[in-house]
Protein backbone atom coordinates (compact mmCIF):
# COMPACT_ATOMS: atom_id res chain seq x y z
CA UNK A 1 0.00 0.00 0.00
CA UNK A 2 2.78 2.21 -0.01
CA UNK A 3 2.55 5.59 1.19
CA UNK A 4 -0.98 5.78 1.02
CA UNK A 5 -2.73 7.44 3.81
CA UNK A 6 -5.37 5.14 6.08
CA UNK A 7 -8.60 6.02 5.38
CA UNK A 8 -11.38 5.03 8.08
CA UNK A 9 -14.85 4.47 6.62
CA UNK A 10 -17.66 4.77 9.43
CA UNK A 11 -20.70 3.09 10.12
CA UNK A 12 -23.35 3.12 12.08
CA UNK A 13 -26.08 -0.15 11.86
CA UNK A 14 -29.11 -0.79 13.38
CA UNK A 15 -31.81 -3.05 11.64
CA UNK A 16 -31.02 -2.38 8.08
CA UNK A 17 -29.74 -6.32 7.56
CA UNK A 18 -31.35 -5.86 4.10
CA UNK A 19 -28.45 -3.61 3.22
CA UNK A 20 -25.60 -4.29 5.09
CA UNK A 21 -23.49 -6.50 2.97
CA UNK A 22 -24.38 -4.22 0.09
CA UNK A 23 -22.58 -1.31 1.71
CA UNK A 24 -20.09 -2.88 3.08
CA UNK A 25 -19.49 -4.87 -0.71
CA UNK A 26 -18.95 -1.37 -1.93
CA UNK A 27 -16.31 -0.72 0.60
CA UNK A 28 -14.19 -3.43 -0.74
CA UNK A 29 -14.40 -2.75 -4.58
CA UNK A 30 -12.21 0.91 -3.50
CA UNK A 31 -9.59 1.26 -6.24
CA UNK A 32 -7.50 2.78 -2.66
CA UNK A 33 -6.47 -0.64 -0.92
CA UNK A 34 -5.82 1.25 2.20
CA UNK A 35 -9.03 1.13 4.06
CA UNK A 36 -10.75 0.19 7.12
CA UNK A 37 -14.34 -0.53 7.92
CA UNK A 38 -15.32 0.00 11.66
CA UNK A 39 -19.40 -0.85 11.95
CA UNK A 40 -20.55 -0.07 15.20
CA UNK A 41 -24.43 -2.07 15.55
CA UNK A 42 -26.09 0.20 17.70
CA UNK A 43 -27.69 -2.44 19.70
CA UNK A 44 -29.67 -3.93 16.71
CA UNK A 45 -32.73 -6.21 18.26
CA UNK A 46 -32.62 -8.09 14.65
CA UNK A 47 -30.17 -9.02 12.53
CA UNK A 48 -26.78 -8.54 14.64
CA UNK A 49 -24.57 -6.81 12.56
CA UNK A 50 -21.75 -9.72 13.60
CA UNK A 51 -24.37 -12.58 12.27
CA UNK A 52 -24.62 -10.68 9.40
CA UNK A 53 -20.64 -10.84 8.67
CA UNK A 54 -20.29 -14.05 10.42
CA UNK A 55 -18.04 -15.11 7.04
CA UNK A 56 -16.47 -12.07 6.02
CA UNK A 57 -12.61 -12.57 6.32
CA UNK A 58 -11.39 -9.31 5.36
CA UNK A 59 -9.29 -7.87 8.16
CA UNK A 60 -9.98 -4.36 7.64
CA UNK A 61 -13.37 -5.04 8.42
CA UNK A 62 -14.09 -4.28 12.30
CA UNK A 63 -17.34 -4.96 13.96
CA UNK A 64 -18.51 -3.10 17.64
CA UNK A 65 -21.63 -3.95 19.30
CA UNK A 66 -22.92 -0.92 21.51
CA UNK A 67 -24.95 -2.64 24.73
CA UNK A 68 -27.94 0.22 24.40
CA UNK A 69 -29.63 2.01 21.34
CA UNK A 70 -28.06 5.07 21.72
CA UNK A 71 -27.99 7.05 17.97
CA UNK A 72 -27.04 7.37 15.35
CA UNK A 73 -24.63 10.00 16.16
CA UNK A 74 -23.10 7.93 19.41
CA UNK A 75 -22.53 5.08 16.80
CA UNK A 76 -20.43 6.98 14.37
CA UNK A 77 -18.43 8.70 17.67
CA UNK A 78 -17.88 4.99 18.49
CA UNK A 79 -16.50 3.86 15.03
CA UNK A 80 -14.28 7.06 15.46
CA UNK A 81 -12.90 6.35 18.27
CA UNK A 82 -12.14 2.68 17.55
CA UNK A 83 -10.86 3.79 13.81
CA UNK A 84 -6.65 4.90 12.95
CA UNK A 85 -6.95 6.76 9.75
CA UNK A 86 -5.89 10.13 8.76
CA UNK A 87 -9.30 10.35 7.03
CA UNK A 88 -12.97 9.85 8.36
CA UNK A 89 -15.62 8.68 6.16
CA UNK A 90 -19.39 8.15 7.57
CA UNK A 91 -21.17 5.93 5.89
CA UNK A 92 -24.84 4.83 6.31
CA UNK A 93 -24.97 1.13 6.27
CA UNK A 94 -27.95 1.23 3.84
CA UNK A 95 -25.69 3.67 1.09
CA UNK A 96 -23.02 2.96 -0.95
CA UNK A 97 -19.82 4.16 -2.49
CA UNK A 98 -18.71 4.25 -6.21
CA UNK A 99 -15.38 1.85 -6.37
CA UNK A 100 -13.52 5.14 -6.75
CA UNK A 101 -15.16 7.23 -3.94
CA UNK A 102 -11.98 6.99 -1.39
CA UNK A 103 -9.78 7.67 -4.19
CA UNK A 104 -11.43 10.60 -5.88
CA UNK A 105 -12.30 12.51 -2.71
CA UNK A 106 -8.72 11.94 -1.21
CA UNK A 107 -7.03 13.25 -4.05
CA UNK A 108 -9.49 16.31 -4.51
CA UNK A 109 -8.39 17.32 -0.42
CA UNK A 110 -4.73 16.49 -0.79
CA UNK A 111 -4.08 18.56 -4.33
CA UNK A 112 -6.67 21.41 -2.72
CA UNK A 113 -4.63 21.12 1.08
CA UNK A 114 -8.40 21.20 2.63
CA UNK A 115 -10.07 19.57 5.56
CA UNK A 116 -12.93 17.94 3.61
CA UNK A 117 -13.72 16.91 0.58
CA UNK A 118 -17.40 16.18 -0.34
CA UNK A 119 -19.35 14.85 -4.17
CA UNK A 120 -22.44 15.13 -5.58
CA UNK A 121 -25.07 12.76 -4.42
CA UNK A 122 -26.59 9.94 -6.47
CA UNK A 123 -30.07 9.01 -5.41
CA UNK A 124 -31.54 5.49 -6.04
CA UNK A 125 -33.89 2.74 -4.88
CA UNK A 126 -37.40 5.01 -4.61
CA UNK A 127 -35.63 8.00 -6.46
CA UNK A 128 -33.14 8.47 -9.51
CA UNK A 129 -32.25 11.82 -9.24
CA UNK A 130 -28.76 13.35 -8.48
CA UNK A 131 -28.60 16.21 -5.78
CA UNK A 132 -25.58 18.60 -5.06
CA UNK A 133 -24.71 19.62 -1.28
CA UNK A 134 -23.38 23.09 -0.99
CA UNK A 135 -20.89 24.10 2.02
CA UNK A 136 -22.51 27.41 2.07
CA UNK A 137 -24.48 28.30 5.23
CA UNK A 138 -26.98 30.75 3.81
CA UNK A 139 -28.49 27.47 2.16
CA UNK A 140 -27.87 25.00 4.97
CA UNK A 141 -29.57 26.97 7.03
CA UNK A 142 -32.50 27.42 4.10
CA UNK A 143 -32.92 23.49 4.58
CA UNK A 144 -30.10 22.79 1.88
CA UNK A 145 -29.39 19.76 3.45
CA UNK A 146 -26.06 18.67 2.85
CA UNK A 147 -24.87 14.68 2.61
CA UNK A 148 -23.91 12.46 5.59
CA UNK A 149 -20.81 11.25 3.56
CA UNK A 150 -17.65 13.13 3.06
CA UNK A 151 -14.18 12.53 3.84
CA UNK A 152 -12.76 14.94 6.52
CA UNK A 153 -9.66 14.73 8.21
CA UNK A 154 -9.59 13.38 11.43
CA UNK A 155 -7.81 16.72 13.42
CA UNK A 156 -11.06 18.40 11.67
CA UNK A 157 -13.54 15.85 13.24
CA UNK A 158 -11.85 15.72 16.47
CA UNK A 159 -11.40 19.30 16.60
CA UNK A 160 -15.05 19.71 16.81
CA UNK A 161 -15.67 16.87 18.88
CA UNK A 162 -16.93 14.77 16.43
CA UNK A 163 -21.25 14.30 16.47
CA UNK A 164 -23.83 15.91 18.54
CA UNK A 165 -26.42 14.45 20.08
CA UNK A 166 -29.52 14.55 17.69
CA UNK A 167 -32.13 12.34 17.13
CA UNK A 168 -31.99 13.38 13.12
CA UNK A 169 -29.72 16.11 10.75
CA UNK A 170 -27.03 15.68 13.00
CA UNK A 171 -24.96 15.01 10.37
CA UNK A 172 -26.13 18.53 9.03
CA UNK A 173 -24.99 19.89 12.32
CA UNK A 174 -21.90 18.24 11.85
CA UNK A 175 -20.85 20.04 8.31
CA UNK A 176 -22.60 23.44 9.65
CA UNK A 177 -19.69 23.34 12.91
CA UNK A 178 -16.79 22.42 10.67
CA UNK A 179 -17.82 25.16 7.95
CA UNK A 180 -17.80 27.55 11.10
CA UNK A 181 -14.57 26.58 12.03
CA UNK A 182 -13.05 27.07 8.72
CA UNK A 183 -12.36 24.03 7.55
CA UNK A 184 -12.18 24.29 3.61
CA UNK A 185 -13.50 21.99 1.14
CA UNK A 186 -12.84 20.32 -2.22
CA UNK A 187 -15.75 19.13 -4.43
CA UNK A 188 -15.87 16.35 -6.96
CA UNK A 189 -18.21 17.20 -9.13
CA UNK A 190 -19.18 13.11 -9.87
CA UNK A 191 -22.30 11.59 -8.39
CA UNK A 192 -20.07 8.81 -6.64
CA UNK A 193 -22.02 8.55 -3.52
CA UNK A 194 -24.99 6.47 -3.83
CA UNK A 195 -27.93 7.51 -1.54
CA UNK A 196 -30.47 4.71 -1.01
CA UNK A 197 -34.23 6.66 -1.06
CA UNK A 198 -36.56 3.66 0.81
CA UNK A 199 -39.28 3.40 3.19
CA UNK A 200 -37.09 1.89 5.78
CA UNK A 201 -34.88 4.63 5.97
CA UNK A 202 -34.42 7.21 9.01
CA UNK A 203 -35.92 10.36 7.00
CA UNK A 204 -38.58 8.58 6.04
CA UNK A 205 -39.44 6.39 9.58
CA UNK A 206 -38.67 9.52 11.14
CA UNK A 207 -40.34 12.37 9.11
CA UNK A 208 -41.85 13.86 12.38
CA UNK A 209 -38.94 14.57 13.96
CA UNK A 210 -36.67 15.96 11.00
CA UNK A 211 -38.14 19.75 11.18
CA UNK A 212 -38.24 20.25 15.04
CA UNK A 213 -34.65 18.60 14.87
CA UNK A 214 -33.43 20.77 12.37
CA UNK A 215 -34.97 24.00 14.28
CA UNK A 216 -33.11 22.45 17.16
CA UNK A 217 -30.13 22.98 14.97
CA UNK A 218 -30.85 26.18 14.05
CA UNK A 219 -30.91 27.39 17.63
CA UNK A 220 -27.44 25.87 18.95
CA UNK A 221 -26.07 28.07 15.55
CA UNK A 222 -28.28 31.33 15.89
CA UNK A 223 -24.90 33.38 15.75
CA UNK A 224 -24.34 32.03 12.18
CA UNK A 225 -27.84 31.86 11.59
CA UNK A 226 -28.21 35.60 12.36
CA UNK A 227 -25.17 36.60 10.10
CA UNK A 228 -26.78 34.74 7.17
CA UNK A 229 -30.63 36.01 7.91
CA UNK A 230 -31.65 37.71 5.10
CA UNK A 231 -29.99 35.77 2.92
CA UNK A 232 -32.01 32.51 4.19
CA UNK A 233 -35.28 34.48 4.43
CA UNK A 234 -34.98 35.52 0.39
CA UNK A 235 -34.34 31.55 -0.12
CA UNK A 236 -37.70 30.44 2.40
CA UNK A 237 -39.64 33.44 0.59
CA UNK A 238 -38.85 32.00 -2.94
CA UNK A 239 -39.49 28.34 -2.00
CA UNK A 240 -42.43 29.26 -0.07
CA UNK A 241 -43.96 31.35 -3.46
CA UNK A 242 -42.78 28.35 -5.44
CA UNK A 243 -45.36 26.07 -4.79
CA UNK A 244 -48.33 25.21 -6.93
CA UNK A 245 -51.69 26.92 -6.50
CA UNK A 246 -52.73 23.74 -4.53
CA UNK A 247 -50.43 23.97 -1.87
CA UNK A 248 -50.93 27.65 -1.57
CA UNK A 249 -52.24 27.42 1.86
CA UNK A 250 -49.23 25.40 3.16
CA UNK A 251 -46.52 27.84 1.21
CA UNK A 252 -48.13 30.73 3.30
CA UNK A 253 -47.75 28.90 6.72
CA UNK A 254 -43.91 27.94 5.59
CA UNK A 255 -43.65 31.70 4.98
CA UNK A 256 -45.55 32.85 8.13
CA UNK A 257 -42.96 31.07 9.84
CA UNK A 258 -39.90 32.43 8.29
CA UNK A 259 -41.04 35.61 9.34
CA UNK A 260 -42.12 34.61 12.84
CA UNK A 261 -38.31 33.14 13.01
CA UNK A 262 -36.98 36.34 11.61
CA UNK A 263 -38.60 38.31 14.53
CA UNK A 264 -37.77 36.43 17.18
CA UNK A 265 -34.55 36.67 15.55
CA UNK A 266 -34.49 40.22 16.12
CA UNK A 267 -36.01 40.46 19.39
CA UNK A 268 -33.11 37.89 20.57
CA UNK A 269 -30.48 40.01 19.03
CA UNK A 270 -32.31 43.28 21.02
CA UNK A 271 -32.14 41.61 23.73
CA UNK A 272 -28.36 40.23 23.85
CA UNK A 273 -27.65 44.01 23.30
CA UNK A 274 -29.24 45.04 26.07
CA UNK A 275 -27.52 42.43 28.22
CA UNK A 276 -24.13 43.69 26.82
CA UNK A 277 -25.23 47.10 28.05
CA UNK A 278 -25.99 45.76 31.31
CA UNK A 279 -22.97 43.76 31.56
CA UNK A 280 -20.39 46.73 31.04
CA UNK A 281 -22.37 48.92 33.26
CA UNK A 282 -22.36 45.92 36.03
CA UNK A 283 -18.18 45.74 35.47
CA UNK A 284 -18.18 49.35 35.74
CA UNK A 285 -19.42 49.20 39.34
CA UNK A 286 -18.02 46.33 40.16
CA UNK A 287 -14.64 48.48 39.52
CA UNK A 288 -15.85 52.05 41.25
CA UNK A 289 -16.65 49.26 44.57
CA UNK A 290 -12.96 47.78 44.27
CA UNK A 291 -11.47 51.23 43.85
CA UNK A 292 -13.51 52.54 46.77
CA UNK A 293 -13.12 49.08 48.98
CA UNK A 294 -9.30 49.21 48.31
CA UNK A 295 -9.25 52.92 49.23
CA UNK A 296 -11.09 52.34 52.28
CA UNK A 297 -8.77 49.98 53.65
CA UNK A 298 -5.82 51.85 53.49
CA UNK A 299 -7.23 53.96 55.70
CA UNK A 300 -7.29 54.45 60.00
CA UNK A 301 -10.67 53.15 61.06
CA UNK A 302 -12.07 56.20 61.91
CA UNK A 303 -11.09 58.38 58.53
CA UNK A 304 -12.64 54.79 57.46
CA UNK A 305 -16.17 55.24 58.86
CA UNK A 306 -16.11 58.81 57.64
CA UNK A 307 -15.05 58.46 53.82
CA UNK A 308 -18.31 55.62 54.09
CA UNK A 309 -20.68 58.06 55.40
CA UNK A 310 -19.44 60.83 53.32
CA UNK A 311 -19.37 58.09 50.01
CA UNK A 312 -22.95 57.19 51.27
CA UNK A 313 -24.33 60.95 50.75
CA UNK A 314 -22.69 61.25 47.41
CA UNK A 315 -24.50 58.40 46.28
CA UNK A 316 -21.16 56.35 45.56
Amino acid sequence: MGNEPLVSIIMPYYRLGDYLLEAVDSVKKQTHANWELIIVDDCSPENPARDLLRDERDERIHVYRHDSNLGTAAARNTAASKSSGDYLIPLDSDDKIAPDYVEKTLRASKEADTGAAYTQVQYFGNSNRIYIPSTDLGKIFSGHFPCNTLLVKREVFDSVGGYKDLKLVEDTEFWIRIIEAGTKFAFVPEPIYLYRSHEKGLMSTQQPYVLPNFYRTLLMHHQSVAEHLQGVLEQWRDHALSYSVNTKQDSQQFLSSAEQYAKEESEYAYLKKEFEILKARHESLAQRVQRNEKMLGSLPLIARQMAFIALKKLGR
